[in-house]
Formats: structure tokens, C-alpha cells, sequence
């Protein structure tokens, strides 16, 4: 068992990473999580590719999804939604959704905010300030569920000496 918790009941599963920010992949990422990773930009891409070098790593605006339907088991957004704005989030959940197979689970870590709105704030890792979507818990829940998804926990939180009160959604198709 990984630190990531026990990963058994994914083996032979596809998954699909979508990642902004490479810095945000630890090296001892679980292999069943590395297979397919999507960045935004060309050095991210080659970032990631020496970070983990048994990734699949391709260039993609998870906007405009060039998947087949039903390619994967999960869709892993961690924090990459942060630079989607509300306006386009459902619209990019139901990609997300129209790529998973049956069933398939959607993970999603998101930053917290007094409301919904397109804040300008630092983000960890990259050390300046840019712009990004905050969300008030039940705003991102009811786009998630009109994105065809359904609920299986959403949990706000907190990282020990971190800047943001964030949020984790576990939802299936």
C-alpha cells in the first residue's frame, strides 16, 4: 500500500491525469495513475516526461477533449480545474464524463472560496500570483451534478500550512 492509499482494486484500470502543473506529480505517483498524463503546455510536458519517465505524456486542453468515448475507467483532476472558469466547467466536466466508461469515477481537488468567483491569487509551485477559479462548496456540487456525475463524497479541507482551504469531490458516472 502507497501512501496514496491501497491501489488493488485499480489494477488493469486505464485512468486519465490531468495536470496544469507538473510540479504537482510526485515521482512515486502510482503506476496505474501514470499511464495517460495531459499538461497545458510544452515544458510541463517535458518536466513531466523526466519527473516520470514511464508516463505517457501528450500536450492537450482538457477544454477540447481528442479522446474516443468511453477511454478510461477515471478521470484524476487534481487542482487542474483551478484555471477553468465557471463559465466553462460544465461544459468540461461533460467531456470529462463522455471519456469514461461505465460507472467511471472522476476525482476532483479545488480551491475553497467565500464564493464563486475568478480570484487572482499565488499558487504553490509556481510562486507568483495568477489568476484562478474559487468555488463555494455547494456551486462546484450542483455543476458536477449537471455534468451527469453523482455524488460519491465531497469533503472540504485544509493542508497542514497551506495557503487555501480547498475541496475533494469523488463522483461516478
Amino acid at each position: 500500500m502507497s501512501k496514496y492509499g491501497s491501489t488493488d482494486c485499480l489494477l488493469d484500470r486505464r485512468f486519465w491525469t490531468v495536470v496544469a502543473a507538473p510540479a504537482s506529480i510526485p515521482k512515486d505517483f502510482p503506476a496505474w495513475d501514470t499511464r495517460l498524463l495531459r499538461l497545458m503546455s510544452r515544458r510541463f510536458v517535458e518536466f513531466t516526461k523526466k519527473r516520470v519517465p514511464s508516463a505517457e505524456v501528450q500536450k492537450m486542453d482538457m477544454r477540447h477533449l481528442e479522446f474516443a468515448e468511453g477511454s478510461f475507467d477515471g478521470v484524476w483532476s487534481s487542482f487542474s480545474l483551478l484555471h477553468i472558469r465557471e463559465r466553462d466547467t460544465e461544459r468540461t466536466l461533460s467531456a470529462f464524463k463522455s471519456v469514461l466508461r461505465g460507472r467511471g469515477l472522476f476525482f476532483a481537488g479545488l480551491h475553497r472560496g467565500p464564493n464563486t468567483d475568478w480570484v487572482k491569487r499565488p499558487i504553490s509551485g509556481m510562486e507568483r500570483a495568477t489568476y484562478l477559479q474559487e468555488w463555494v462548496q455547494s456551486d462546484i456540487e450542483s455543476v458536477v451534478r449537471a455534468a451527469g456525475f453523482k455524488i460519491i463524497i465531497s469533503r472540504p479541507f485544509e493542508r497542514k500550512g497551506g495557503r487555501y482551504p480547498l475541496l475533494s469531490i469523488l463522483a461516478h458516472t
